[in-house]
């Protein structure tokens, strides 16, 4: 996936009380223009909404050098909590996220 492609992907076989899961193997090879503030690349949208999330796992440039952060929003406008570790460009990392629409909690 390229810098800056949104593919948005509607999950419509859910019901309100579901509890869903998504699941990945993150791979970061390099930092290439990824800056201290982030961005989002993957998440939970609102339905027939292109900018409202339910969440999204961010990525940011570490503030040790050559290391990134990977964090989770719990809404669109909501802070994010960053993973305490840096990670190392390079390193697999799986990444399991839970959403339950019936509190609207990651």
């Amino acid at each position: 996936m390229k810098e800056q492609e949104q593919i948005i992907i509607p999950i419509s076989l859910h019901k309100l009380q579901d509890l869903i899961y998504s699941s990945f193997i993150l791979n970061v090879s390099a930092l290439g223009s990824l800056n201290t503030t982030g961005g989002y690349f993957a998440g939970y949208i609102q339905s027939g909404s292109t900018t409202t999330f339910g969440d999204a796992i961010w990525t940011r440039l570490s503030t040790t050098a050559g290391r990134y952060n990977v964090g989770v929003s719990t809404r669109s406008n909501s802070a994010v909590t960053w993973l305490a570790a840096d990670l190392v460009p390079g390193t697999p990392c799986f990444i399991v996220t839970a959403y339950d629409f019936s509190r609207r909690s990651k």
